[in-house]
């Protein structure tokens, strides 16, 4: 059983039929390894924030990892830690209001992806990681915002959504100069409260789309 060997590109196209790699001086390439999902965006100065799901597995661990690509070299993105966050944000989006950049993805609120256990270290890395896999399946998940912070380069946890059982895959709208419109799909939120993913995922009574508006206010 291996790890990584997940390739993702950043390509740009004028017809929407042919590609390129955005930086004519790098490769399409921008990672190599575990990571799968993306949610990123551009600051106002043009650099790129992005936060990758790591659910494969590769040399740094499982979880979730943090990029940062400056304006001028869009092509070459830079984990900002050399070890993944524990911490994974499955189906991640990211939006930006002014400055300030948001992301919005699954939440995990008991427990971690990756299980530094200390028993782990007497298996091998990759079946262990099943019996994280299990448990994941089997605990509560949400949906929340955090903000991005580019000081420390981390998620600073802003709000949550509604959203449990089977939920996420968050879609983002500009409704306005300081509104949004936030989409994710969700088992029923009458029920689903204390529901496991795996629960919500084979439940009969499927899961609903539901939209919050979200409004940005200033502060003294």
């Amino acid at each position: 059983m291996g790890l990584g060997g997940i390739n993702l590109y950043l390509n740009k196209t004028t017809d929407g039929v042919n590609w390129e790699p955005v930086d004519s001086d790098h490769e399409a390439v921008v990672t190599d390894g575990g990571t799968s999902e993306v949610g990123w965006n551009f600051d106002l100065m043009g650099n790129i924030w992005g936060v990758l799901r790591n659910e494969d597995g590769d040399g740094s661990g499982w979880g979730s990892r943090i990029i940062h690509a400056d304006a001028a070299t869009p092509g070459v993105w830079e984990f900002t830690e050399d070890q993944s966050d524990p911490t994974i944000y499955e189906s991640p989006r990211m939006f930006r209001h002014g400055n300030d950049l948001f992301l919005v993805a699954r939440t995990d609120p008991s427990g971690k992806f990756w299980n530094k256990s200390p028993l782990r270290f007497n298996i091998f890395d990759p079946l262990y990681h099943l019996i994280d896999l299990a448990a994941y399946s089997l605990r509560n998940h949400g949906v929340a915002i955090w903000r991005m912070n580019p000081e420390t380069a981390k998620l600073d946890h802003v709000l949550d959504l509604p959203g449990c059982g089977d939920t996420a895959f968050p879609s983002i709208i500009r409704t306005g100069k300081h509104t949004y419109r936030i989409a994710n799909y969700s088992s029923p939120l009458d029920k689903c409260k204390n529901w496991s993913w795996i629960r919500g995922q084979t439940s009969s009574q499927g899961t609903q789309i539901y939209m919050v508006d979200l409004e940005f206010e200033q502060t003294q």
